[in-house]
C-alpha cells in the first residue's frame, strides 16, 4: 500500500459497515506476505478486518481491528520468545480465530482498557490468547485511524485456563470477569490443563457487555457513537419485552 503523503496529524474514523471499506485494504494474509517480503509500509499498522460481531456484542465499536508491526514481527519471526512465535500460516488465521473465540474475559493486566480473547489454537504447546485494546489507534497512509487494537498474541501455558477459571469464579461471586464464553470448548480447555471450570448459572454465549455495571473497562475509551448505539439496542430490547 503506497504512502500518500498525507499529514501524520490527520485523524479520522473508518466505518467498517460500509461495503466498500475493505476495497482499500489487502487481505490480512496478503499484508503478512508483503511484510515478509519487505514491501509493507514502514509505519502502517496491519488491518485484520472489521471488529468481529461477538466483540461488537460485548460492546466494542464497529471499527477496524488492527495490529502493529512489532507484534506481527513477534508472531511471524519469534523475535521476542517462542511463546509469541505463531508462524505465517497460523498468524494469517488470526482474524477467523477471533470470529469464534473460546471466551472473552477481563484482561488480567489492563482491565480498564482491554479485554482478553482465548482462541482454540496453541503456540509452542501453550493455549493462544489475544489481548485487544478497546478504542485504540492505528496508522494507515500516514493518517491516524480509530481501531480496536490487538496488543498481544501469545501462548501462555496453563495460565490461560487459570485466568478462565478465575473469571468464572468472579461471575459466581456476583462480579464481572467474563464477557463471553463457549462453555463446551472452555470446559475442554480447562480439562486438558487439569483444571475444573466452576459451575455457573450464566448461560452459554454472551454474558456481559463492557457497558454493564461492574465492568472494569473505562467507557471513555469507547467512541460516543458506540455508546449511543448500545443504549438504543438496550432500549429496543426492553420495549420488545414489554409488548
Amino acid at each position: 500500500m503506497p504512502q500518500t503523503g498525507e499529514s501524520v496529524n490527520r485523524k479520522f474514523s473508518l466505518n467498517t459497515e460500509r461495503c466498500d471499506f475493505f476495497r482499500y485494504f489487502r487481505y490480512f494474509a496478503q499484508q503478512i506476505d508483503d511484510y515478509a517480503a519487505g514491501k509493507f509500509p514502514e509505519r502502517d499498522t496491519f488491518v485484520l478486518g472489521k471488529t468481529p460481531d461477538i466483540f461488537q456484542k460485548v460492546g466494542l465499536s464497529a471499527l477496524p481491528m488492527t495490529m502493529d508491526q512489532i507484534h506481527v514481527d513477534y508472531a511471524l519471526n519469534g523475535t521476542k520468545d517462542a511463546d509469541h512465535l505463531m508462524g505465517a500460516d497460523l498468524l494469517k488465521k488470526l482474524p477467523s480465530l477471533l470470529e469464534k473465540p473460546v471466551a472473552i474475559i477481563e484482561s488480567a493486566t489492563h482491565p480498564n482498557n482491554s479485554v482478553m480473547a482465548i482462541v482454540e489454537r496453541k503456540v509452542n504447546g501453550n493455549q493462544l490468547m489475544a489481548a485487544v485494546r478497546v478504542g485504540g489507534r492505528g496508522k494507515q497512509n500516514g493518517a491516524t485511524i480509530d481501531s480496536n487494537h490487538v496488543v498481544s498474541v501469545q501462548g501462555r501455558q496453563n495460565a490461560v485456563s487459570k485466568l478462565l477459571v478465575q473469571a468464572m469464579e468472579k461471575e459466581n461471586a456476583g462480579e464481572t470477569g467474563m464477557y463471553y464464553i463457549n462453555k463446551t470448548e472452555a470446559q475442554d480447555l480447562c480439562a486438558r490443563a487439569g483444571l475444573q471450570l466452576p459451575g455457573s448459572a450464566a448461560q452459554d454465549g454472551l454474558i456481559h457487555s463492557i457497558f454493564d455495571a461492574g465492568s472494569p473497562v473505562n467507557r471513555k475509551k469507547v467512541l460516543p457513537r458506540a455508546v449511543q448505539a448500545h443504549a438504543e439496542k438496550r432500549r429496543l430490547a426492553s420495549s420488545e419485552h414489554l409488548l
